[in-house]
């Protein structure tokens, strides 16, 4: 049984296929972005809004569900992990809360208290965002150390994630008092809308496709 360490020439950082998940999820984001932005012009602000929250909700989904798989993966390749250190608080608070705001979203669309509903999802994706900052984090620190790059790459790798973290727990609390504010009347469309954009931008950001290439560029 060969036990000769693992090195960066002998095993490149675990860049995985781009899936079906990181797909939809990346499409959610971008979507979400282009629905805020025609919101924000006065193109039917509530009928796009509940639009982008179904959006947002149904990325969300997708994204928890590409992480759990990824983790799995994982996980499964390191014989001396527990399943049980992979992040599933993070990764089901982003998935339940997806479903929740599709359900708001639906209804919003069905003209149920849309001004009651859409601020509601609004804080509760906020909330998902900060609940699941961590999870690329640390999904990729584990492909760093499982591959056996240069210190100064992985050094450099985390530095990057950690502040895609520290960004997305920043827009889920700015997305948090956005929603409050907006959930006591003061222009709730417009704030709903420039909350759902900046999620938008966070869930594309930090989708696995995106970090993906950006992992590929570290070790290039």
């Amino acid at each position: 049984m060969n036990t000769s360490p693992v090195t960066s020439e002998e095993r490149p950082v675990d860049v995985e296929a781009t899936g079906a998940g990181s797909i939809a999820t990346s499409i959610g984001g971008l979507a979400a972005i282009i629905l805020a932005i025609v919101g924000l012009v006065h193109i039917a602000p509530t009928y796009v809004l509940a639009i982008a929250a179904l959006v947002i909700g149904a990325a969300l989904v997708f994204q928890g569900g590409d992480l759990f798989a990824q983790y799995s993966g994982v996980l499964g390749r390191m014989s001396q992990r527990k399943p049980e250190n992979a992040p599933v608080g993070g990764v089901g608070i982003g998935m339940l809360a997806g479903l929740v705001g599709i359900v708001l979203g639906i209804l919003a669309l069905g003209t149920v208290s849309p001004s009651v509903l859409l601020p509601i999802a609004v804080i509760v994706f906020g909330v998902a965002l900060i609940g699941s900052s961590g999870d690329v984090t640390q999904l990729y620190s584990l492909k760093l150390e499982q591959s056996g790059a240069d210190d100064n790459v992985q050094r450099m790798a985390r530095e990057s994630l950690a502040l895609g973290s520290s960004t997305q727990t920043l827009i889920g609390l700015g997305g948090v008092v956005l929603g409050i504010v907006a959930l006591v009347g003061l222009d709730w469309t417009v704030l709903s809308l420039v909350a759902l954009l900046a999620f938008g931008i966070a869930v594309l950001v930090n989708s696995t496709g995106v970090t993906d290439r950006m992992m590929t560029f570290f070790h290039a």
